[in-house]
């Protein structure tokens, strides 16, 4: 999910890029959620940027509490620098894995740790009669029970499989409709949408996050009701 949209405008608005001292708050958010809690002096370091430069960046991304800070790092000399990370309840995002015959929902923090257990539908691409709005209801509910503040999903990840053109977000295979996925999906939820083919988001996710961190090249089997390569 791009951490861009933390500064763009909301759904719907005309596109408008984030400003320059908005982009240095994105890299600073970008450079704590891959890497962890640093210190001004890392992340000075890391972003090739003074550390006043980089302390009023720090200072606003602390009023928006979007970052807290953390303890107190190691020093080579001088006075132990403060560690600064992200704020896990700042903002989350939903998942929506959707198969054949299940559907899967999550929720995760900034942490990318769930902010309640995974849900499991019974229903799914083969059997739902109205896949869409089996979603939005489902979502809804689940919203409503892990407690987490609407405002503060900033965004959608849709899995599914089959023939999908991530181009234009057209899918040949199951809820064949005639705009993008995407936009149908955020034509129900009012936040940005991103689909992905099932398989693809699978592999995404290992190199981002899992076994294939820092991996030149690597082959994921996704075994389900048929085997994604």
């Amino acid at each position: 999910m791009p951490l861009k949209l933390l500064y763009c405008n909301t759904l719907g608005e005309p596109k408008v890029p984030p400003t320059k001292k908005n982009l240095l708050k994105l890299h600073l958010v970008e450079e704590l959620y891959r890497n962890g809690s640093k210190s001004i002096p890392e992340l000075s370091k890391s972003v090739k940027l003074s550390t006043p430069t980089v302390t009023r960046a720090i200072d606003e991304l602390l009023k928006e509490e979007l970052i807290l800070e953390e303890g107190i790092g190691d020093s080579s000399g001088g006075r132990r620098p403060s560690l600064y990370g992200l704020n896990p309840q700042s903002r989350y995002i939903l998942g929506i894995d959707i198969c054949r015959f299940v559907i899967r929902l999550g929720i995760f923090n900034f942490h990318n740790e769930p902010a309640i257990p995974i849900k499991t539908i019974n229903q799914g691409l083969d059997t739902a009669v109205d896949i869409i709005k089996l979603i939005k209801q489902e979502s809804d509910v689940y919203i409503s029970e892990s407690g987490v503040d609407r405002s503060k999903i900033m965004g959608v990840g849709v899995a599914l499989p089959g023939l999908l053109d991530t181009k234009t977000g057209i899918s040949y295979s199951y809820i064949n409709e005639d705009i993008p996925l995407n936009r149908l999906f955020e034509n129900i939820f009012h936040i940005p949408v991103f689909v992905e083919h099932d398989t693809k988001a699978m592999t995404l996710g290992e190199q981002a996050f899992g076994l294939a961190i820092g991996k030149s090249n690597v082959l994921c089997l996704q075994i389900g009701e048929g085997i994604g390569l």
